[in-house]
């Protein structure tokens, strides 16, 4: 696959905003929930079966168990620059971002399950988030201001 074609056209970017395709992310999301939720239904405890309760603290436990996955990932992408860099393991960083999904999976299965929010409205919130986002790095949003060193912080 071309890298440069995951990229959106930068002439077009500026002039529309962000553009995603709100439905294919929330499908893609259901799809992550809906496999993750058969796969970890194996394990006790994780996913509940029919019935069972839903435990309010195991969305607290996965998602610092996806803290750890991510700590994870970054040991492989070598992110501690005073170490002798080593080649990167295409293998390895698959390997780790899956967890990282899997565990996205099952909160999203929770989150689902406590609180209503479907892959749907999750999906639309990033595509507004993201667009507002856009918005503010372009000097669109009130109340934001860039600092020295590139960022941004609230101004009201």
């Amino acid at each position: 696959m071309d890298q440069l074609a995951l990229w959106p056209d930068t002439e077009l970017v500026p002039k529309m905003g962000i553009v995603v395709d709100a439905d294919n992310l929330a499908h893609g999301l259901t799809a992550l929930l809906t496999t993750q939720a058969v796969v970890s239904s194996r394990i006790p405890g994780c996913i509940p079966l029919p019935g069972e309760p839903l435990e309010r603290h195991q969305l607290a436990v996965y998602a610092f168990a996806l803290q750890v996955e991510i700590a994870e990932l970054l040991q492989e992408l070598q992110f501690k620059p005073w170490k002798n860099p080593r080649p990167l393991q295409a293998d390895r960083i698959a390997d780790e971002f899956a967890d990282v999904l899997a565990f996205i999976g099952v909160l999203l299965y929770h989150i689902y399950h406590l609180t209503g929010l479907t892959p749907a409205i999750l999906a639309n919130q990033y595509v507004e988030k993201s667009n507002v986002n856009w918005e503010r790095l372009n000097g669109r949003v009130e109340g934001y201001t860039q600092n020295d060193n590139g960022g941004w912080k609230e101004t009201a």
